[in-house]
């Protein structure tokens, strides 16, 4: 990949002295957490239905919470999952995501993105498929609840108020009580950078090579390889 750290001209550049708030996605992008959800899925599905779920599908599946991607992987290998047996496995993966993430780091740079923006005055938020439980539970552990003004979780959420549809970040908006010119986010996932520009904010991916060309395509201002690069980003346009 070629990490380009300045942006194109046709790339909507948000000065960072009128940012007023940043909005994260959670799974892939503030913890490389994306394989080990596959490797859930895979265990699990291998587990309870002797099914060799696919890799490829699974990254197909990226973004769109867990029990769409049970129900897409239901149909993919013909198992005619109940909607009371897509919940089961939903929350069979949720449990045991919730055990494997929690030891899981966060991204570089990613402390120091929480400092400089606590620093400027730029409020922070979470827009994650994941569950509360887990937010809440992974950043308590940390000690770093406080650095965010709002966390909110599509895990329940009817299908057209999840990614890639614009509605959680329109919702944050309003939470936050910022304007959409005000923000950023960065994702890394295509239903994720899709649902964000759709609502209008200026989007910064963090790279991920298993979907580099389809995140390309969601059209991000830029790629990243981590928040180092996204911290010197915004710190150089301040200058």
């Amino acid at each position: 990949m070629n990490q380009k750290v300045s942006l194109s001209d046709e790339s909507q550049i948000l000065n960072s002295a009128d940012l007023q708030a940043i909005i994260f996605d959670f799974d892939g992008t503030l913890v490389d957490s994306e394989p080990v959800w596959k490797d859930i899925f895979f265990d699990l599905f291998k587990e309870h239905y002797n099914v060799d779920v696919s890799y490829d599908l699974l990254w197909k599946n990226t973004g769109g919470g867990v029990d769409k991607s049970v129900h897409n992987t239901s149909n993919a290998y013909n198992l005619d999952f109940s909607s009371e047996q897509v919940l089961e496995m939903t929350n069979l993966i949720n449990e045991e995501a919730h055990r494997r993430l929690l030891t899981l780091p966060l991204r570089p740079g990613a402390t120091e993105l929480f400092e400089w923006a606590e620093s400027q005055g730029i409020a922070m938020a979470i827009c994650t498929a994941s569950t509360y439980d887990l937010i809440n539970t992974y950043f308590g552990n940390l000690d770093m609840l406080g650095y965010f003004d709002e966390v909110l979780s599509t895990a329940l959420s009817k299908p057209d108020e999840r990614k890639p549809h614009p509605y959680p970040y329109l919702q944050l908006l309003t939470k936050l009580d910022v304007e959409a010119d005000q923000t950023l986010v960065i994702e890394d996932s295509p239903a994720g950078v899709i649902s964000s520009r759709a609502a209008g904010i200026a989007t910064i991916a963090i790279h991920n090579p298993f979907i580099e060309d389809r995140v390309t395509e969601a059209k991000p201002m830029v790629q990243l390889k981590d928040f180092h690069q996204v911290l010197g980003l915004l710190a150089s346009s301040q200058q």
